[in-house]
């Protein structure tokens, strides 16, 4: 959902393959399996990231404390308003841990290290 403007400005000083958010885009993307259970640490409101998953994995969950945007609330995702040192989820129920911008804002860092390797399957990965 870029205005006309940030696509203009995207054009204009970045190349494609460069910027950051298409090159996290394609590094997630090249770990993700259709039966993959997915994790966004400290998705944001309306979860641009994860949005960009829907239909390539199985469940795709949102993490954050903001109170969600409603243009979200049907997109397919499970979202979560909690601390990301708190995460409802079942220990090893999830393959794949992504967070952008998040983990810098974290206070208490270990207690979400720790409850990320909880939620975490053998072998998943996190991605930040």
């Amino acid at each position: 959902m870029k205005s006309q403007w940030a696509s203009q400005l995207l054009d204009k000083y970045y190349k494609a393959e460069d910027h950051r958010s298409i090159s996290s885009k394609k590094k997630i993307s090249s770990h993700i399996d259709h039966d993959y259970t997915i994790v966004d640490a400290g998705c944001g409101s309306e979860a641009p990231l994860l949005i960009n998953f829907v239909g390539k994995a199985s469940k795709l969950i949102g993490v954050d404390l903001v109170d969600f945007h409603p243009s979200i609330q049907d997109k397919g995702l499970l979202l979560l308003n909690t601390d990301l040192a708190n995460i409802d989820l079942e220990d090893s129920s999830v393959d794949l841990v992504i967070s952008r911008s998040v983990l810098e804002h974290i206070w208490d860092v270990e207690s979400v290290y720790k409850e990320i390797n909880r939620i975490l399957r053998p072998g998943g990965k996190f991605i930040f």
